[in-house]
């Protein structure tokens, strides 16, 4: 019996000491890159920006870039006619002492009413189709400023293709495509709030857009 013992303990190993688990470090501190790696050379920082417009920013820009002057000019035309029409019967009930003529008047003081204020309406309710409260995402790179809204992505490459505007508190871009003809196709425009940029990358946003667009000229209302 105590010979099977003394075999037993003679046979049986002690335990190996068990490496201690080190803690996984973060992927970004970890992964060494070597200088003759080209994939990673070319890797730039972006900054990446997240914010949802509202309808009075929307129509701040819309209104200021001139995309909402489509039938502006008609309007006007038909407001001052009727403002014409309004004074010439108001003149005439005044020299004949006849009522019609000041019912004449202010019958077109209200259809000048009207159409002085379809413009607005009609931009606002533009505005607030565009308001439609989608997240907007933004990563700015040097060269480059990715946008994705929605399902759909595209970018404005910082070469001075596209133009650059300050309205307000918000910096616009706007990019005029191409189609396949060199021909011009459809613009588009980018509205970036200063609100959404944190302080101490305001500068850095602000250097990048304007040393990569030119400048725009803005209508004046």
């Amino acid at each position: 019996m105590s010979n099977h013992s003394k075999e037993n303990g003679s046979n049986s190993k002690p335990p190996e000491p068990e490496e201690p688990e080190h803690p996984r470090p973060d992927c970004l501190e970890s992964v060494l890159v070597s200088d003759e790696s080209k994939e990673y050379e070319d890797q730039q920082t972006g900054i990446e920006l997240s914010y949802v417009l509202n309808e009075d920013e929307i129509y701040e820009c819309l209104k200021q870039s001139g995309y909402l002057r489509g039938n502006q000019r008609f309007l006007v035309f038909f407001m001052m006619a009727f403002v014409v029409l309004a004074i010439t019967f108001f003149t005439a009930g005044a020299r004949t002492y006849r009522v019609f003529f000041y019912g004449y008047a202010a019958c077109c003081a209200a259809f000048a009413a009207v159409f002085g204020a379809l413009p607005y309406r009609s931009n606002r309710m533009k505005a607030r189709f565009c308001a439609d409260g989608r997240s907007i995402r933004l990563t700015v790179y040097p060269d480059r400023i990715q946008v994705a809204s929605g399902a759909g992505q595209w970018e404005i490459p910082m070469n001075g293709s596209a133009k650059y505007a300050q309205v307000e508190k918000m910096m616009v871009l706007y990019l005029q495509e191409e189609n396949g003809l060199g021909k011009k196709a459809a613009s588009k425009m980018l509205i970036l709030p200063m609100r959404c940029v944190k302080p101490q990358l305001l500068a850095d946003v602000r250097a990048i857009i304007v040393a990569g667009t030119r400048p725009k000229k803005m209508s004046k209302w």
